[in-house]
């Protein structure tokens, strides 16, 4: 496993203090750790779920790895110390170059604008309510000019506390959806545009085997779910299911947010 060789700095936003470090693969990556403020190894759970299922849906987003932050490197750092760091296994995203302050010339600038209506879609697999009203959750990656999705704590609706009991709770018709608004929404929503902006993604999904969903949930590092407030054996069950469950009834939930994208003409 990758390890972190040294601290370079906190990160200034992110509730579940991410902090950015230098790997041994020489490599710089931001990390999430459960600490003090996230309470739970959920983060690095959401995080790791959500990057994977973004890989499978082929949509843009920072190359993640776990990697391993030992304890003596907490030790030499006051900052990760100070919120009780907890050592072992945690998610990392390599660090890019670029800003989350989105313009519409910057979105207009993207290589990647037929992912938009993917991205959308992905939100609502993941009850992801934290993007496009957040202004730190959608990255313009200045080398590859292509728009990124970062920050996955938040997902499930309830984030780092979410539950088997509501995950299973979600898996109802008509589907549970979030709600699409915010600034990064209303320019995003002008690239939902034409009779089938979905249809791409549509064949994506449908192509995807059981066993590639179950691949999503494979190597989940023991030490995330070692206590009880942590990542259970019920939890990744459930999770599964979920996640099954939401993309076997995508046409479902594009027909619950049809009424958002005012430039989405024709059939749902």
């Amino acid at each position: 496993m990758i390890t972190v060789e040294k601290i370079i700095e906190p990160n200034k936003n992110g509730r579940t203090h991410p902090f950015t470090v230098l790997c041994n693969d020489g490599l710089e990556y931001v990390i999430k750790m459960k600490n003090d403020f996230t309470n739970t190894h959920k983060v690095e759970f959401n995080e790791l779920i959500a990057y994977r299922l973004a890989k499978l849906m082929n949509l843009s987003i920072p190359t993640a790895k776990i990697v391993c932050l030992s304890q003596s490197i907490i030790d030499s750092d006051a900052n990760l110390s100070g919120i009780q760091a907890v050592s072992g296994p945690c998610f990392a995203s390599e660090l890019r170059r670029g800003t989350t302050a989105l313009t519409r010339d910057l979105f207009n600038a993207a290589k990647n604008l037929n992912e938009i209506p993917s991205m959308f879609l992905f939100d609502e697999i993941i009850l992801n309510d934290d993007r496009w009203s957040n202004w730190g959750n959608l990255f313009y990656d200045v080398n590859s000019s292509r728009i990124l999705l970062i920050d996955h704590s938040d997902i499930f609706i309830n984030g780092q506390i979410w539950t088997s009991y509501e995950l299973n709770s979600y898996q109802c018709l008509p589907p549970t959806t979030v709600s699409l608004d915010g600034r990064n929404y209303e320019i995003a929503k002008d690239y939902v545009k034409g009779p089938a902006p979905f249809e791409s993604i549509g064949k994506v999904i449908n192509s995807l085997s059981d066993n590639q969903i179950n691949n999503l949930f494979k190597d989940i590092p023991i030490e995330w779910q070692k206590n009880e407030e942590d990542v259970s054996t019920e939890d990744i069950i459930e999770c599964k299911k979920f996640v099954l469950f939401q993309l076997r009834n995508y046409p479902s939930i594009l027909n619950e947010i049809h009424k958002y994208f005012p430039s989405w003409k024709g059939g749902k």
